[in-house]
């Protein structure tokens, strides 16, 4: 993966996930929210996220459902982001002390991920 800043928005970074354009928010600080050599997840456009993905970032609180597109907020678009479309959502991984990389599912169980894994199943994700 590399990360550039976003060449018209200070708060942006573009993201380049293989073949895929990704646009991420910076953190509060102004520094990247995501590092070269990370491993990430990649959820491409026409996804159904579930909930408990969308609670971290992705939430309305007041509205009680995603900020992503379709009626439920929970389906991903492309979004075109002061010029530059991005082509999808990428999540982080966690890091256990041991420093492999897992994520967890909607219920608390935990998968070691490697590089071109397929997760979308064990995560919930689905596809119209």
């Amino acid at each position: 993966m590399s990360v550039i800043d976003h060449p018209k928005a200070d708060r942006l970074n573009v993201n380049t996930l293989g073949e895929f354009t990704l646009i991420s928010n910076k953190k509060e600080d102004g520094s990247a929210r995501y590092k070269v050599g990370q491993l990430m997840i990649h959820i491409p456009i026409g996804a159904i996220v579930p909930n408990y993905l969308l609670k971290d970032g992705y939430w309305d609180e007041k509205e009680g459902k995603g900020i992503l597109g379709g009626e439920d907020g929970n389906i991903v678009e492309g979004r075109k982001m002061k010029g530059i479309v991005s082509q999808g959502l990428i999540m982080p991984l966690d890091v256990y002390n041991d420093g492999y990389d897992f994520i967890i599912n909607g219920n608390g169980d935990p998968y070691r991920v490697f590089e071109g894994d397929d997760v979308t199943d064990f995560l919930g994700i689905e596809f119209n």
